[in-house]
């Protein structure tokens, strides 16, 4: 492999690294949204925001899916430069 495609490959690796860094703060925030919303004491049923929770899990599921996928392409690279 040449000089000039392992520096690609690790520049690439590094902006996915920090790609995959803001996802997991993205899971983390929806995570914590969703706590919020979750909470097992209610004074009525109308006080459930279901429609919010669902929104976050919604989006949860969408963001964990890129997540992996940028993490699946980070082995894949890690293995072409020799790091696994």
């Amino acid at each position: 492999m040449s000089n000039s495609l392992i520096f690609q490959l690790k520049i690439k690796k590094s902006k996915l690294e920090k790609e995959l860094n803001e996802y997991s703060i993205k899971i983390t925030r929806l995570l914590n949204e969703l706590a919020g919303l979750s909470c097992p004491y209610f004074e009525s049923i109308s006080d459930i925001e279901a429609e919010k929770i669902e929104q976050i899990g919604d989006e949860l599921k969408k963001v964990q899916f890129e997540a992996l996928e940028v993490q699946e392409t980070l082995k894949k690279i890690s293995k072409d430069l020799g790091e696994d």
